[in-house]
């Protein structure tokens, strides 16, 4: 799930990549262009098999909505359009070892589930906590979500739920 996310969430910078010809290498954009479609294709897969699962309820106590945080995100998207110079060998790999740097980050950090895809397609990211206090995200359609509200949802992980539409 979390791999998914990660490369799906960078498919757009993947095919700025490409488009920008950044490598200077054919074979390198059609890799980034073959791994960005595969991406959203699984994404969109992945969440349409997910619909089809039992969905339990969620009783909201508090939320706070989460989507204010893709724009710190989209920073990243702003890279390619540097006037990087990705001829050499050495910002080549200065450029790997960033991504391989701000892959770990968004992973540990649970940035995991900001993805511009998913806000494209009209997901909204909440961080809640139910009765039990525990704190949960929940990917919903819903543009705004109130303490107080039951919602139907499917989890698709030990802390995160998509609200069933």
């Amino acid at each position: 799930m979390k791999l998914i996310l990660f490369f799906s969430s960078y498919a757009p910078l993947f095919l700025i990549f490409s488009i920008k010809n950044s490598f200077d290498s054919n074979a390198i954009n059609l890799i980034l262009i073959v791994v960005s479609i595969f991406s959203i294709i699984v994404l969109w897969v992945f969440i349409y098999s997910y619909t089809k699962i039992e969905s339990d309820y969620i009783n909201i106590e508090e939320v706070n909505p989460r989507d204010g945080e893709a724009t710190s995100y989209i920073v990243t998207y702003i890279i390619p359009f540097l006037s990087m110079d990705l001829t050499t060998f050495e910002d080549k790999s200065s450029l790997l070892i960033l991504f391989l740097v701000l892959g770990i980050i968004y992973i540990n950090s649970n940035m995991i589930y900001i993805n511009p895809l998913l806000n494209l397609a009209g997901y909204h990211i909440f961080e809640t906590k139910d009765k039990s206090g525990n704190t949960l995200i929940l990917i919903s359609r819903s543009k705004f979500i109130s303490a107080g509200n039951r919602i139907k949802a499917i989890k698709i992980s030990s802390n995160v739920y998509l609200e069933e539409d």
